[in-house]
């Protein structure tokens, strides 16, 4: 039986998928007052668009924990952009970093595997031996890191659900108790192609 993925944050994003600017523009906010609100807003939305379509927006590094090697693992939260690192605890309990020859990636499904004619090392029998380290997010890797736009490339449906969003939570700032979103068809079917089935 798949045991569910155990997936961390390493580096969080720097930029949010959405400007203030746009929020308050699809919210008709024409003053600064509540910049800051407006922002916890599009972190709030940017948060919950995520986790409902199972996607990385904004480049970000996560790290995946298995207890042991597979021929093929899925890689949660893409799209997966590189894989940094797969590290593992050896034997004798040391940390040692696998050599890239070893494993594939493939960024389209995206998986890690075996490479061809390769054997996975011995590790210590324990929860969280093997992890892997990667970078996702929807840019277009590039050298240097800070040539790369962290924005262009998220597609325009899952910007939109989110400037949606905050404008329902902007509605309902003055509602006591927390906000409640409730169904909107347009929300659902801008993230409706992006959301992530893994079978």
């Amino acid at each position: 039986m798949a045991s569910f993925p155990k997936v961390k944050t390493l580096t969080k994003p720097i930029e949010h998928p959405v400007s203030i600017e746009e929020a308050k523009a699809q919210a008709v906010i024409e003053h600064s007052d509540d910049d800051a609100l407006i922002d916890r807003f599009i972190e709030s939305a940017t948060d919950h668009v995520q986790r409902v379509t199972g996607l990385s927006l904004v480049r970000q590094k996560k790290r995946l924990y298995l207890d042991g090697f597979y021929s093929t693992t899925y890689l949660p939260n893409g799209p997966v952009q590189v894989i940094d690192q797969v590290q593992y605890i050896d034997g004798d309990g040391a940390t040692q970093t696998l050599s890239p020859s070893i494993y594939t990636f493939d960024a389209v499904e995206p998986f890690l595997r075996l490479a061809y004619g390769q054997v996975w090392p011995s590790h210590r029998s324990e929860i969280n031996a093997v992890w892997i380290d990667y970078w996702t997010g929807y840019y277009t890797q590039g050298s240097p890191e800070s040539s790369i736009d962290l924005t262009v490339d998220i597609p325009a449906s899952l910007k939109q659900a989110i400037l949606m969003l905050v404008a329902e939570y902007d509605r309902g700032r003055e509602s006591q108790g927390d906000v409640q979103v409730y169904s909107n068809h347009a929300f659902d079917c801008a993230i409706a192609p992006h959301r992530v089935y893994v079978q």
